[in-house]
């Protein structure tokens, strides 16, 4: 394993001798999972350049700290992976026709997004299949994705429900937010509120900023629990600081207005400029939105001064760099 670390460059580093020491400890466990797993794919970032990566990744593996490497593996992988190096993705390739559910999940990314390989829907629909079928909480959320979305597959909503269903009840937080949306639109389902509220509170409390976004909606349209816009925007807050675009909409609207916060043109033309900074991810989130916020910043440009508006970019880039 030391050899193949060394390989890549003929030059034994320090680097590289630290992680092969360690890959070398991890495959000499007991537990061939966390070996095979963890130790194999410390090498990938090895070969990505991540060295910090494959040394924090070895670390927890070999401190059997399996919940956090897996979220530090589902972290980076696919960052690490770009259209024209296909070696990268051959490595984790190796992992997932071994059986490896993590490594078949994260293989469907990078067909799903074109990560690596040609972008390929079935292709990517083939390997969630896998991972799901192995119990893997992430497989099976993007199973339900790709039956909601019809990629790689014709459109079924009950089956992107049952998908959601079993990724939810696994305790992961994505499937949790995306079985709320399916009770809060009726997909597949019928519509309740009370389980949409149900599923988004449990994606919240991990902390996943789509689902805090979902409930702050709740909150502000006063669907299903009593109107609070106090607490709408509490929680816009907290999933805007995770650089989630949906909420700058819905601040902008809400100091627009006035509710839950003194009327604040100026600030909600800023929240709208940031809006706009990430149309591409705005309008997957919810598909009308971009022309939707840039009509408001149209109606706001009539109403504000030059030194306004000058001040509302001022504010937008200040929040940026806040969050940097």
């Amino acid at each position: 394993m030391l050899a193949l670390l060394q390989g890549k460059t003929n030059e034994v580093t320090s680097f590289s001798r630290q992680a092969g020491e360690m890959v070398e400890k991890i495959f000499a466990a007991n537990d061939p999972q966390t070996a095979q797993s963890f130790g194999s794919l410390a090498i990938l970032y090895v070969y990505s350049e991540q060295q910090q990566q494959a040394l924090d990744l070895a670390r927890l593996a070999l401190a059997r700290k399996m919940a956090e490497a897996y979220a530090l593996l589902e972290a980076v992988t696919l960052d690490n992976l770009q259209p024209q190096n296909t070696g990268q993705l051959g490595i984790l390739r190796r992992f997932a026709d071994a059986g490896k559910p993590h490594a078949q999940n994260s293989v469907g990314l990078a067909y799903q997004t074109g990560r690596g390989v040609p972008r390929d829907f079935k292709e990517a629909l083939n390997w969630y299949h896998k991972a799901a079928a192995q119990g893997s909480p992430a497989g099976e959320n993007n199973v339900g994705w790709m039956y909601k979305h019809g990629l790689g597959v014709n459109p079924d909503m009950q089956e992107a429900f049952r998908w959601f269903r079993k990724a939810a009840l696994h305790g992961h937080a994505g499937g949790q937010n995306n079985l709320g949306a399916m009770y809060a639109s009726g997909s597949g389902v019928k519509q309740d509120d009370t389980e949409a509220l149900h599923w988004y509170r449990s994606s919240a409390d991990q902390g996943h900023p789509p689902a805090i976004a979902n409930l702050g909606q709740y909150y502000e349209e006063g669907w299903g629990v009593e109107r609070d816009y106090g607490k709408a925007i509490e929680l816009y807050f907290k999933a805007s600081v995770a650089g989630y675009p949906l909420t700058y909409k819905h601040l902008g609207a809400l100091y627009e207005k006035g509710h839950g916060v003194s009327q604040d043109v100026v600030q909600a033309y800023a929240w709208y400029s940031l809006a706009t900074e990430q149309t591409e991810l705005l309008e997957e989130q919810e598909p009308g939105s971009v022309q939707a916020v840039r009509g408001r910043l149209a109606a706001l440009e009539i109403k504000l001064t030059p030194a306004q508006i000058a001040a509302a970019r001022r504010r937008a880039e200040e929040w940026k760099s806040r969050q940097q």
